[in-house]
């Protein structure tokens, strides 16, 4: 269960409330990203297990440790990482599950780091709210030779992740588990690419045309991230189209502007089909009609199409109903059903399901010897296969003597009852004792410096904060005049905090004479 945003002071009722109701409910973990949440979690629901948020930057061997020592059972690594990154990770702190992304959305900005959205619109990615500018078109103005040129595109919309090719080499990296990015996306798409690396970590050859549909639900191009060595990476920027690519199924060979017809000079084996949504320049329709390798639509009579232009398919209506059949059939519990039959007492039965739960319920009649029709396993079975709208269903039914009978009521009673209680025990939540607590009388440890301060970059900028007022700054460990500035507010005698870079815990040492008063960590190694 996802508890990966910031929050606020005024939220951590709210939270702890939150954090008792999952633990209740005993998920597997909850993941968390602010160090805040962490520490409640472990004050006050103490076995809850807690994964590292990608939120929270676990990119090298002391962030892992970090998250280990602090109680985490697992990080879900940062997506920046290369395969020989993960595993020095692994080999560094084995005792850590490691999770890593494998298919969906990739983020141009460093992960938990990103502020676009936040800076452009009050809408953070830390409080599950990205905007998701870096999806917009921009404009790019630059010197070349001394003249200015300009470009249209989306130099931050990056191309999806898809790691079915180097997934063996992931899982060797010393991963526990693989993450698919499927939020915000249809339910077709979840199904095929959950089908999809199923099938792959189980060792399994994916079927004929898999890829193809997978990229059909969805698709910005696809690479595989960061993983690869800096030269075996594809370009990563889906530069001219943010959104669904969709497949190429051909080229416009024929159009009649009078009826709206299309004819394809068709790529492979593609067909198309009634009710695809097809596009060809930045024309979207729906194929009404096919036949063979044309279509029809409505929406295309007297429009302009050029001949020789791409048509692409943006989705394949016979392949999303494929696969919402595979999800939408109802899966229920399966019940197995014990009877026991004495002459002159009630029948008593023992329903179990496939967890190990199991109940006893006895019938209101005595069983009597039957006249006409007695109970055989067949007509119990009939009797008890009637479970309406319940999560159950019956399996098998077996009894241990066939020429008593009991009234049909009696053990439409004993089922509803068997029900019931089955439905209670796997539902049943522990409970822990669990004190009340003021957290308005929480106290922060650790007095700093406060007041006016600044962040700046570059001596000019440092100079005109001292000369504007600022009590105190903060300083960039990557900036080119970094030293000079700490010395500067030395000698004005101006209090600052260094700010690291997310990659800068190399060079520790040398930050460490230049006099600062506190440090802004960038992720959990630092």
């Amino acid at each position: 269960m996802t508890v990966n945003t910031l929050v606020a002071d005024g939220e951590k009722e709210d939270l702890l409330d939150w954090l008792r109701a999952i633990d209740r409910l005993q998920v597997d973990a909850a993941i968390v990203q602010d160090l805040g949440v962490l520490k409640l979690a472990e004050e006050f629901v103490p076995d809850l297990p807690l994964h590292a948020s990608t939120q929270m930057t676990v990119l090298d061997a002391l962030g892992a440790k970090k998250a280990f020592e602090w109680g985490m059972t697992r990080a879900i690594l940062a997506r920046e990482l290369s395969l020989e990154e993960i595993k020095l990770i692994h080999s560094l702190v084995p005792q850590l599950q490691l999770e890593s992304f494998c298919h969906g959305a990739l983020c141009y900005g460093l992960s938990g780091q990103c502020l676009f959205s936040s800076l452009l619109g009050g809408r953070s990615g830390n409080r599950g709210e990205c905007a998701q500018p870096c999806r917009h078109p921009h404009e790019m103005r630059w010197l070349e030779g001394g003249l200015e040129k300009k470009a249209f595109g989306h130099p931050f919309s990056l191309k999806d992740l898809n790691t079915l090719a180097v997934l063996p080499q992931l899982v060797e990296s010393g991963i526990s588990a693989v993450k698919i990015e499927g939020r915000l996306k249809r339910p077709e798409y979840v199904a095929i690419a959950v089908r999809a690396y199923r099938m792959a970590l189980d060792g399994d050859p994916l079927p004929s045309g898999m890829e193809r549909d997978l990229s059909q639900l969805f698709n910005r191009g696809f690479s595989t991230g960061h993983l690869l060595d800096a030269s075996e990476k594809e370009d990563l920027v889906s530069f001219d189209q943010p959104g669904h690519r969709g497949l190429e199924i051909g080229k416009v060979k024929k159009f009649s502007p009078k009826t709206g017809r299309v004819v394809i000079d068709l790529k492979d084996s593609f067909l198309p089909q009634a009710q695809d949504e097809l596009q060809i320049g930045e024309k979207r329709f729906t194929a009404e009609k096919v036949d063979k390798n044309s279509v029809i639509s409505w929406s295309l009579k007297e429009q302009e199409v050029a001949i020789g232009a791409k048509v692409i398919r943006l989705s394949e209506e016979p392949l999303l109903a494929r696969l919402r059949s595979s999800y939408e059939k109802e899966k229920k519990v399966p019940l197995k059903v014990e009877a026991r039959a004495e002459l002159d007492f009630p029948l008593v039965l023992f329903f179990s399901d496939d967890e190990g739960h199991r109940v006893r319920v006895e019938t209101e009649k005595v069983l009597e010897i039957a006249r006409n029709q007695p109970l055989d396993r067949d007509r119990l079975f009939s009797q008890l296969d009637r479970m309406g709208d319940s999560n159950f269903s019956l399996e098998e039914v077996s009894i241990d003597r066939t020429d008593l009978a009991v009234s049909p009521s009696s053990l439409n009673a004993a089922r509803r009852e068997a029900v019931e209680k089955l439905e209670e025990q796997r539902n049943r939540h522990y409970v822990r004792e669990q004190a009340g607590v003021d957290l308005s009388e929480r106290k922060v440890g650790g007095e700093l410096p406060g007041g006016l301060i600044a962040h700046v970059r570059g001596l000019a900028c440092l100079n005109a904060a001292i000369e504007g007022g600022v009590d105190g700054l903060i300083i960039d460990s990557d900036d080119p005049q970094g030293r000079p500035m700490a010395a500067q507010c030395l000698r004005s005698d101006k209090f600052f905090f260094l700010r690291l870079s997310p990659f800068g815990n190399e060079q520790r040492e040398v930050f460490a004479e230049w006099g600062f008063v506190g440090v802004l960590a960038a992720n959990l190694g630092q």
